[in-house]
């Protein structure tokens, strides 16, 4: 054994895994830790305990099962200090204090957007040009009036929204609009693999709001049709100035255990810049030969939105077009069938047949990868630093570049 592996820190190598509420034995069985049998029988959670009272020390091979257990990296365990957690993302997430502390995937994928954004910051900084645009709400307009401010700043209006493809075709457009802008955009839900994925119950959007280098996240694993509205949800933070990670979702507010003013605010602006009330209104009464429900799939594919959206504008007050009783029938019908999609889906692995330059194009954004190409190619950025930014292979980043 190397002599290095006695220096671990022993006080990070426990309190890694009293975070996360893991036991010794469930830990043990997750960093597939063997028990000893030869002269004296001992657990594997018991050798787990004597690694970390220092009675005995670890492998580094054990450290690294460890650190993938822990969802760290190994060099974790070989600090001085504890590493600190964000403290920039304001948490709006309707989950317990117990859970949100319990994902080590969701607090991995923050340090690493966190490490983008510092490297990004680095580059642009230079350039000497800020982006007046975030934080520039100091007084909170209507959710109506700043959804014009923002079909304005995107320059995409309605006409432009329902010309699109599809729900996928929007998205892209929009993303690559507030690529123009200077934001990056980042379609993320996981740390590089399929085992890693990350609950949109977890994070539906994440914002780091800054004027130079600003960054939206929308998780991966959510919905085609949900994703759009995230990321304009995700926008209004950042015109508002606030970095925060949200798994809010207005669709079933009144079930849930609190509203958030904030969040609130941010998906009635979304509503209002993705489904116009007036616009909505026309259309509907345009469609009178459908029954209810065939009303409501029809715009959903004609404004590019979850049915779910559609549904509950017309709930509103100035719409009146479905009751409550009949929205929480048909949300309760849809959730339904969306669970049976998402247990089929589960264990799903990513298409195979999908170009890597297309699924890291996809996952990174257009307007990342240029400014990563660009930094490159000048020099500003190594390869090295590129792949530990981006977690992308050599392969991809090969790919990525031609």
């Amino acid at each position: 054994m190397p002599d290095f592996c006695n220096t671990y820190n022993k006080g990070i190598l426990k309190n890694s895994r009293l975070e996360l509420g893991f036991t010794l034995q469930s830990a043990a069985e997750l960093a597939h830790i063997d028990s000893l049998t030869r002269g004296q029988d001992v657990s594997a959670a018991d050798r787990l305990n004597s690694w970390e009272e220092g009675s005995s020390y670890p492998t580094y091979i054990q450290l690294e099962k460890l650190a993938k257990a822990y969802r760290i990296p190994v060099l974790t365990f070989f600090m001085s200090n504890p590493p600190e957690k964000s403290v920039r993302l304001k948490d709006y997430r309707t989950l317990s204090d117990r859970i949100k502390s319990n994902i080590p995937e969701f607090h991995a994928l923050v340090q690493q957007i966190e490490a983008l954004q510092m490297e990004l910051y680095d580059i642009l900084s230079s350039d000497n040009i800020k982006l007046d645009f975030v934080g520039s709400l100091s007084n909170r307009p209507t959710t109506e009036q700043l959804a014009e401010i923002l079909h304005n700043f995107l320059e995409y209006d309605f006409s432009d929204q329902i010309r699109e493809k599809n729900i996928e075709s929007a998205f892209n457009t929009l993303r690559n609009k507030c690529g123009d802008k200077g934001i990056f955009v980042l379609l993320q839900g996981d740390l590089g693999s399929f085992h890693s994925k990350i609950d949109i119950n977890v994070f539906r959007g994440i914002t780091f709001s800054d004027q130079i280098a600003p960054i939206i996240v929308v998780n991966s694993n959510d919905t085609k049709s949900a994703r759009v509205f995230t990321l304009i949800h995700e926008l209004v933070h950042l015109f508002l100035g606030e970095s925060v990670v949200s798994n809010w979702n207005s669709l079933d507010y009144n079930i849930q255990h609190s509203i958030n003013e904030i969040e609130l605010y941010c998906d009635q602006v979304a509503a209002d810049f993705l489904v116009p009330k007036n616009i909505l209104l026309d259309y509907w009464n345009n469609l009178t030969e459908l029954l209810v429900n065939d009303k409501i799939d029809k715009l959903s594919g004609i404004f590019k939105v979850s049915p779910l959206i559609i549904a509950r504008r017309l709930t509103h007050p100035e719409i009146d077009k479905i009751s409550n009783e009949y929205y929480w029938n048909y949300y309760g019908e849809f959730m339904h069938n969306y669970y049976i999609y998402l247990k089929q889906k589960k264990d799903e692995k990513p298409d195979v047949h999908i170009p890597n330059k297309n699924r890291i194009t996809n996952k990174l954004g257009k307007k990342l990868i240029d400014t990563i190409s660009k930094a490159c190619n000048s020099g500003e950025l190594s390869v090295l630093d590129t792949l530990r930014i981006t977690n992308i292979r050599v392969k991809d980043f090969t790919e990525m570049m031609t």
